[in-house]
């Protein structure tokens, strides 16, 4: 192995544990499943955000519509942005096995939380697990598969 794969591989590591792990204990409300949904707020433009837009800071705190893939991951139900950005799905625990993979709207509160403990470095340069930074989170989210 040469050097650059010493870089990837953590980041590879640490997508592989976010998509795949089930950590109940991290839940921040009570668990759901989502397998229905019916989209009811009407958006602006501005604060839809299109397959291929990233997330930005001028967005947090709105109401805005976000489409994506969806996925399963260790902290909740995730909308996977084309730039491969998770937003994670506020009080749901995970996507219906019907609906996992398909393309889909949601749309909600846009905020960023802390989903799980960061991970801290010891005096000897040993990583505890944990995650770094904060996580984009919809709160009240409304949703429905992409036709």
């Amino acid at each position: 192995m040469n050097s650059s794969h010493f870089l990837v591989l953590p980041k590879l590591l640490c997508l592989t544990f976010l998509l795949t792990s089930n950590l109940n204990a991290c839940a921040t409300s009570p668990p759901s499943v989502a397998n229905s949904g019916k989209l009811t707020v009407n958006q602006p433009e501005a604060n839809r955000s299109s397959r291929g837009d990233s997330l930005d800071q001028t967005k947090l705190n709105k109401q805005i519509e976000v489409h994506g893939t969806a996925e399963n991951a260790m902290l909740g139900a995730v909308v996977m942005t084309d730039d491969l950005t998770p937003v994670f799905l506020d009080g749901v625990k995970e996507w219906d096995s019907k609906i996992v993979g398909k393309l889909v709207v949601v749309k909600g509160v846009l905020r960023r939380k802390l989903l799980a403990p960061k991970a801290t470095v010891g005096s000897n340069g040993e990583i505890s697990q944990g995650v770094e930074g904060d996580s984009y989170v919809l709160e009240n989210p409304i949703w429905s598969v992409e036709r």
